[in-house]
C-alpha cells in the first residue's frame, strides 16, 4: 500500500506547496519566468501572481528580476529561495517516509 502527502507551508496561511516549488526549481534552471511558465504550462502571469503571494506570507523575497535589453531580461533565485527550496523538499522526503512507515504499521497489509 502506498500513499502521498502535501506538504504546504506558510505562516499564516498557507504559501507554498509543491506547485510552486517546482516552479521555483525551473526558473532556478532556465533563468528565466518564461521558460519556467513554458515548461510547466501556466500563464506567466499567474506565475508572478504565486510568487507575489508566496512573498508577501513569507515576508522574503524569493525570485530577483534583472531587466531586458537587447539580450532579454533573467530572473535568478535569491538565497532564501534556494535554502527554502531545499529544506522543503528535505521535509516533504522524511513526512512521506514517516507516513509510508505509518500506513504500513496501521493497516498491516
Amino acid at each position: 500500500m502506498n500513499c502521498s502527502v502535501k506538504l504546504v507551508v506558510g505562516k499564516d496561511k498557507p504559501a507554498i506547496g509543491p506547485g510552486l516549488v517546482s516552479l521555483l526549481e525551473e526558473i532556478a534552471g532556465s533563468s528565466s519566468v518564461m521558460e519556467a511558465c513554458s515548461r510547466m504550462d501556466i500563464s506567466y502571469s499567474k506565475a508572478w501572481k504565486l510568487i507575489r503571494q508566496a512573498e508577501e506570507c513569507l515576508g522574503e523575497q524569493l525570485v530577483l528580476r534583472k531587466s531586458g535589453g537587447s539580450r532579454g531580461g533573467a530572473a535568478e533565485l535569491t538565497g532564501f529561495a534556494k535554502g527554502f527550496i531545499k529544506n522543503f523538499r528535505k521535509t516533504e522526503k522524511q513526512l512521506s517516509s514517516y507516513a509510508q512507515r505509518t500506513i504500513l504499521k496501521n493497516f498491516a497489509l
